[in-house]
């Protein structure tokens, strides 16, 4: 920042299950009006061609050591030397939503690397998102402060799949500030994707997204996910967020698992497709190429078979697995496969299916609170949406909704561009629509005839309350302000009491009374430390607790209120989906 402690520039980086990229842009009054402001894409990534992405990939040698990263990764993995056991990592983003897993020996060893510190729980996703973050930072961090700016000038911005669970978003903030951005929420913003792709749509003329009182949704077709929300624009332009935003894992990357499971699968044989993609994935690499090269030309109006041929090293593969054995056929395998039109279409409808089905509930429910039927814009956006087939398929099927399709050009930049968009100006939205109930299950006042005596305790003043009550601090589908705080005053319960434990809790109930009514689960514990307070009365270590729910994130704050001095409090959020 500079000496005001503003930023000077703002640099977004739209991390991708597929392909990551980033773009920037200064602060200046030449560039304060949005439909003016020229946004800067780097397009020159190594070992590939001109385009403001490259591979969300990483290459691990035997022990864990990074030996190249994004495009160039790929081709490097390509002419990987006999027996070497590097790795090539792809399609980790997604995996950061795991909890479970453990971390494998060579991972830790590129944890170790990375000079990152590992518990048991630490996930490969998370170190190689770490890793691969790092790379593209480096890039664009020597790129933008070539000239006028330096490194605390810059305010960054990441963007997030609208379905993450605030546990996930938080680990990507994380894994961010692990791979050398600011641990300042102020200079890290997190967006969520289809709001990013908003404002690019915004930003390119679509004049009606601006014009007060419209109503369109963003469809976010990417690789891993379909992101889905919608806005209303207000009267001073600015929007607001109409219906939460909603989702499916239906992106691209998902008609490629069709195509390895449904065509290479089934013609050679699941258990050797399922042996070489765990363990020789170099050999996939070039017949995935040329799979993504078909599959970008597919489109309603095909007629023609498509021709797939086999890499050398995948049909190498496949020829010492007949070798060993395991080959189920007589015959050679043939040297490429053939999908006919209707297999092709079917691949591809998996995706497009699951993602109209979100696209109609999510249109349902926006009608539902606006009170209007027709009339609302639908933009599609995303890598996917480069997709003759999906184009066309979704504009056909919406046909008869009343609504307008809009496909701005580049939709593959859109989310990117957009996210520079949000970190140059925040507040172009003014609410978020609460997609559950959030809470704290807390001990109130005891009412008689209403509340189980099974609930009832006395605290130290002599006075009955219920336990396990559901304080609500924001109800299901509510309007959420991203600058007003909502404030609850708690006290401990005895006087020895150092800490105050809260459960932070979702529901898609309005209006639940108790704690563990069905549907109710915890989502993040909360606790506050009143260890600076015991020198005073319990009756006054009353503590205010305000949560300011932004776009991504939700910030707690607490206060003691009889000295007005700020409180500790940290919130750690768990996994939920």
């Amino acid at each position: 920042m500079n000496g005001m402690g503003q930023p000077r520039v703002v640099a977004a980086i739209d991390f991708g299950t597929h392909g990551t990229g980033f773009a920037w842009t200064g602060i200046s009054q030449d560039n304060g009006e949005i439909s003016a402001r020229h946004v800067s894409f780097f397009e020159d990534w190594p070992h590939q061609l001109s385009y403001p992405k490259t591979r969300s990939a990483v290459l691990l040698d035997a022990q864990g050591n990074l030996l190249s990263w994004g495009s160039r990764a790929e081709a490097d993995m390509a002419a990987m030397p006999k027996g070497s056991g590097w790795r090539l990592a792809v399609g980790f983003k997604m995996g950061l939503r795991d909890t479970t897993s453990e971390t494998t020996s060579v991972v830790a060893a590129l944890g170790a690397q990375a000079g990152i510190v590992l518990d048991a729980r630490a996930k490969d996703a998370y170190l190689l998102t770490v890793l691969c973050l790092q790379q593209v930072i480096a890039v664009a961090r020597d790129h933008i402060t070539r000239g006028a700016y330096e490194d605390q000038d810059i305010r960054w911005c990441l963007t997030v799949p609208a379905i993450w669970d605030h546990y996930t978003r938080d680990l990507l903030f994380k894994a961010a500030v692990a791979a050398g951005l600011p641990d300042d929420p102020d200079r890290l913003l997190l967006c969520q994707e289809p709001a990013a792709a908003a404002l690019y749509c915004v930003a390119k003329g679509e004049a009606l997204l601006s014009t007060p009182g419209t109503r369109f949704m963003v469809v976010d077709a990417g690789g891993g996910t379909v992101d889905i929300t919608s806005f209303q624009v207000a009267e001073d332009g600015r929007l607001n967020e109409l219906a939460p935003a909603t989702g499916a894992f239906a992106g691209s990357d998902f008609i490629n698992r069709a195509f390895l499971d449904d065509v290479l699968g089934e013609q050679f044989g699941t258990g050797i497709m399922g042996r070489i993609i765990n363990e020789q994935r170099a050999a996939l690499v070039s017949t995935m190429e040329a799979w993504e090269r078909a599959k970008r030309g597919f489109s309603l109006e095909s007629r023609e078979e498509l021709v797939i041929p086999l890499s050398a090293p995948l049909y190498a593969t496949l020829l010492k697995e007949q070798l060993a054995g395991r080959w189920r056929g007589g015959e050679d395998p043939a040297t490429e496969v053939v999908i006919s039109r209707e297999l092709a279409t079917s691949l591809f409808d998996k995706s497009v299916d699951a993602t109209m089905t979100h696209v109609t509930q999510h249109l349902a429910e926006m009608r539902t609170i606006s009170g209007v039927t027709g009339g609302e814009i639908i933009v599609l956006v995303g890598g996917f949406a480069e997709s003759p087939y999906l184009r066309a398929t979704f504009t056909e099927r919406m046909a008869g909704e009343s609504v307008r399709v809009v496909i701005p050009e580049q939709p593959s930049v859109a989310v990117l561009a957009g996210a520079v968009h949000f970190a140059y100006d925040p507040s172009v939205f003014l609410s978020w629509r609460a997609p559950f109930t959030l809470g704290i299950g807390v001990a109130k006042s005891f009412e008689p005839g209403k509340d189980p005596e099974s609930r009832k305790i006395t605290n130290f003043a002599g006075r009955q309350l219920c336990l396990g009550r559901f304080d609500i601090f924001v109800a299901n589908r509510d309007a959420l302000l991203p600058d007003e705080p909502v404030t609850r005053t708690y006290h401990p319960i005895a006087e020895d009491q150092t800490t105050i434990e809260l459960s932070l809790l979702s529901t898609a109930r309005r209006d639940p009374r108790y704690a563990d009514e069905p549907g109710a689960e915890s989502v993040a514990s909360v606790t506050i430390d009143l260890s600076g307070t015991m020198d005073v009365p319990v009756e006054e270590r009353e503590v205010e607790v305000a949560m300011y729910f932004a776009q991504t994130r939700v910030r707690v704050e607490a206060r003691n209120v009889h000295t007005n001095e700020p409180v500790t409090v940290d919130i750690e959020w768990r996994a939920t989906w």
